[in-house]
This record gives C-alpha cells, structure tokens and sequence, in this order.
C-alpha cells in the first residue's frame, strides 16, 4: 500500500507540474518571438536596421534578466505564503512586490531614460548612423522598464498560485500588438511616421508597457487567486520590503555576472574570424528552442517547491525536483536526437556557405551531449530559487562561466588549435561542472530550512 500511495503521489506531483510548465514554455517562445519579429522586419527595412538590432540584442536581453530578478524574490516568497495558506501574508507579499515593483521601475526608468539613448556610444565598431539607430531603441526600451516590471512582478505573483496561463494569453496579446505596432511604425502605415529602428523600438515598448498594465490589473479581479485591494497595501511593511529584497538581489546579480561573462567568450568566438562566429550564432539559434522545455519545468518546479516548503513537506518538494529532472530527461532527449540526426538541414536554414555549416553542425552535435546536464542544471536551479536560495545559483554561474568556459575556452579553442568546436566542447565541461556543483547545493539541505 505505501508504494502505491506513493506512485499516486509522484503521479499527481508530476501531473502538476506538467500543468505549470506548458504555459511558461509556450511565454518563453513568444518572448522569443517577439524579438525575432523584430529582427525579420527590420532586416526587411534594411541592412543597416538589421545591423543595429543585432548589436542591441545581448544589452536588451541582459535588461530583461535582470529585472526579472524581483519576479524570482516574488515567486519564493508568495509560493511559501501559498503553501501555508496564510492569505493574510499572501496578499502583503503580493503587495509588497508591486508596490516595490513600481518603485523600483520609476526610478530606474526615470535614471535610465537620459543615459540609455547614448548606449550607441559603447559600440566602438559602429558607424555614427547605426550607433544612432541602437541608441534610438534603447531610448524607448528605458521607457518600458517600469513596465517590464509590473510584468515580471505580476507573472510570478499569479505563478506562485499556480496560475500560468494567464501569463501567457496576455503574452499572445502582446505579441500581436507588437508586429502590428512594427508594421505601423517601422514602415510608417495609416499615416505613422516612418520610424525605421526606433520604430521597432517604440513598438516593443508599446507592446511591453500592455503587457504590464493587463498582467497587473488581473491583480485586481474580483475572482484573482490573491485579490489585491486598498487593504492589501496597507499590510505592506519594511520587514516584508526587505524580506524581499534579500531573496531578490542575489537573482539580479546573476545575470549580470554571467552576461558579461558570455559577452567576453563572444568576443573571443570573434577572434576565431567571420565563420567561426557565424557557425556559432547559427548553432545557438538552433539550440536555443532546446532550453525551453528545461525552463518551463524550472519555473514550475520553482513554484510548487515554495508551496510544499510553506506547507512543511520538504519530502514533497524534494519529490517535485525528482519528477521534474525526469520529465527534462525526457524532454531533452529528444531534443538531443534531433539535433545529431538533423544538425545539418536545421543550420541549412540560416546559412548555406559549406565551412560555415560544417562547423555549426560540429557545435550542435557537441551540443546534443550536454543536453541531459543543462536541463538537470536549470531544473535544480528553479528549485532552489523556488526555495528562496537565490545565491546558490550565483555561485553555480562563476564556477561555470568564470571559472570553467573562459579559461578553457581559451585553451581548447587556440592553445589546442580546436576552434569554435573547442569551444562548444568546453561548454559540455561547464554545464557538466554547473549540474555537478547544483547536485552538491541541494544534496547539502540549506534549502529546507530556510527562512525568507
């Protein structure tokens, strides 16, 4: 009878899970989507359009990840809240991160807003006009932060609840504001002025500032899992600022430590010459869908951890992070497959010069093995974000990227004479490195007894 019960249980756990991450891998993809509009429209607009949305890309996606960070503070300290149910302290949490999520995003908007339209400057290598152009869209995404905020507060307070679809509809609205907005404003439509990359920019801006706006008033419904009023607010405190705060700060230095890091390993991918850092944006656009699956059931495992912890059943969230690194099993490898049996065609797509294919193809098979660490790695990470420990993961990033993929790549990639292959091979060593250093993270137990 216990084993029954228990395969009853890690079949709820895992019907439970997959019902939390679809939405959110299907969030990610329009996330993707709507800067690959961006990109496909631009490059329909012009070269030098194109040319500027490529060098913006890493500053924006690296601003999107670091405010990001007060959502992964929200999602920890509301999912314990949920798992208590404790309304009270569910509604003061929820409180907490918009209040502090507004805060934050008028004040970084209001800083940001001067300095981001001089960003073109930092692109040594750009011409004065494509240096405009980049500095054009980066003016209207400062304008977006305090959105872009609202977003992510918002979206891990409905996760946390266990509510991951409305995230995503209100994505798809987004999205097609957006590649209407583009259309509009980039080619300038029904008497819009012709904006060309500020355009895009102005669009996307437009499109998060919605998204914000409608995630945040779900906050406010009548039928809202945490139903925000006048009263929540008032149980908003400095205790519960700071309690926030702490879990959320470590999550925004994470990817600025690690941005910076891949920035310099894109660098050198540069010093290998024009092919080697074609094959290897090739390889990463294809790879790239492959992380999905893994992010989604990060995000959901990340959840119900907080929720069983707050419930005081840490066997029920260590259950979660096992059903959770199975299902990523599953998932990527299939993925891993894919990628050895159709590395070539799915290259074809983006490029057809021979040298350039094979050595993106050399990436992607190499690649294919560190499938089953990556996924492992980004499951066990949501989890102990989901258990409010946000600095392990910190950690876990110097170790691979600082201390394992710069150095080595170096080493593997001229010291050896292996090229951008080299390369990618030691980005197997960094996942497996990163997965081995997160077993040891949960294995040692902080997680359970840790007080938010």
């Amino acid at each position: 009878m216990p084993d029954a019960l228990a395969a009853v249980d890690r079949r709820a756990i895992r019907r439970e899970i997959l019902l939390l991450a679809w939405p959110v891998v299907l969030q990610a993809l329009l996330r993707t989507v709507m800067f690959l509009v961006d990109t496909y429209m631009l490059g329909l607009y012009s070269k030098h359009a194109l040319a500027a949305i490529a060098l913006v890309g890493p500053v924006a996606h690296t601003l999107t990840m670091v405010l990001a960070a007060l959502g992964t503070g929200t999602l920890a300290t509301i999912a314990r809240a949920t798992g208590a149910k404790d309304r009270p302290l569910q509604e003061q949490e929820a409180a907490t991160s918009v209040t502090l999520g507004a805060g934050a995003g008028l004040a970084l908007g209001a800083a940001c807003a001067p300095l981001f339209p001089h960003f073109g400057l930092l692109f040594s290598s750009a011409t004065p006009a494509l240096a405009g152009a980049c500095s054009d869209f980066l003016g209207w995404m400062a304008l977006a932060i305090p959105f872009t905020l609202m977003s992510s507060c918002a979206s891990a307070v409905l996760r946390a609840t266990g509510d991951t679809r409305t995230p995503l509809y209100v994505g798809i609205v987004a999205n097609v504001i957006n590649v209407a907005g583009n259309w509009i404003l980039i080619f300038g439509k029904f008497g819009a002025p012709e904006m060309g990359v500020a355009g895009a920019g102005l669009s996307t801006a437009i499109a998060l500032a919605v998204e914000g706006l409608l995630l945040t008033a779900v906050l406010f419904r009548p039928r809202a899992a945490i139903r925000l009023g006048a009263a929540s607010f008032r149980r908003v405190t400095g205790g519960s600022m700071r309690r926030l705060l702490r879990v959320s700060l470590p999550a925004a230095v994470e990817p600025l430590l690690l941005q910076v890091g891949f920035l310099i390993f894109i660098q050198m991918m540069g010093r290998l010459g024009e092919n080697a850092l074609a094959a290897h944006r090739v390889a990463v656009a294809v790879e790239s869908i492959s992380f999905m699956p893994g992010w989604g059931l990060s995000i959901a495992c990340g959840a119900i951890v907080g929720q069983y912890l707050g419930a005081k059943r840490a066997d029920k969230a260590a259950a979660t992070l096992r059903e959770s690194v199975r299902l990523a099993l599953g998932f990527t490898g299939v993925f891993a497959v894919i990628l050895v049996l159709f590395a070539e065609p799915m290259t074809r797509l983006f490029v057809q010069d021979p040298e350039v294919v094979r050595a993106s193809v050399g990436c992607l098979r190499v690649a294919s093995l560190e499938q089953i660490l990556l996924s492992t790695a980004l499951v066990i990470g949501g989890a102990l974000r989901g258990a409010g420990d946000t600095r392990s993961p910190v950690v876990v990033g110097l170790i691979g990227v600082w201390g394992v993929r710069l150095p080595l790549s170096y080493v593997f990639a001229f010291t050896l004479g292996l090229g951008i292959v080299g390369a990618w091979t030691v980005m197997l060593i960094d996942w497996a490195a990163r997965t081995a250093t997160f077993v040891l993270f949960w294995r040692r137990g902080r997680w359970k007894t840790l007080e938010l």
